[in-house]
Formats: C-alpha cells, sequence, structure tokens
C-alpha cells in the first residue's frame, strides 16, 4: 500500500524515485521513475446482452 500511495501522481510524468528501505542495498536504483497508469486503476460495470439474471460484470483495467 505504501508503494501505491508513493507512485500515485499524474499518467506520464516522471517524478524523483526513493527505494523502500529493504530495497536501498540494491544497485543499480533507478534515480526517477514514470507513471505509466492512472491510478487507482478504475472499475466499471458492464451491461452486457444475455447475461443470466442476477449476474452483473465489472472490468478493471485502462482499456475503456
Amino acid at each position: 500500500m505504501e508503494a501505491t500511495k508513493q507512485l500515485n501522481f499524474d499518467f506520464l510524468t516522471k517524478k524523483a524515485y526513493t527505494p523502500p528501505s529493504w530495497a536501498s542495498h540494491l544497485s543499480p536504483i533507478p534515480s526517477h521513475v514514470f507513471s505509466l497508469a492512472h491510478l487507482p486503476t478504475p472499475i466499471h460495470r458492464w451491461n452486457l446482452p444475455n447475461l443470466p439474471k442476477n449476474t452483473r460484470l465489472w472490468i478493471k483495467g485502462e482499456v475503456l
């Protein structure tokens, strides 16, 4: 959850990166990250024809 908060910024923007304490010994450590998604990922209800009664279909993703 902490990583999600840290990387929650505008789509396709550059942000300075600070690794979590457990990864600080890794090499090389990137200096920046780029947002490649709209976070949090939205969830949308799809109303498809011919679904069984009382069936709801939800999709999650950036494909809409």
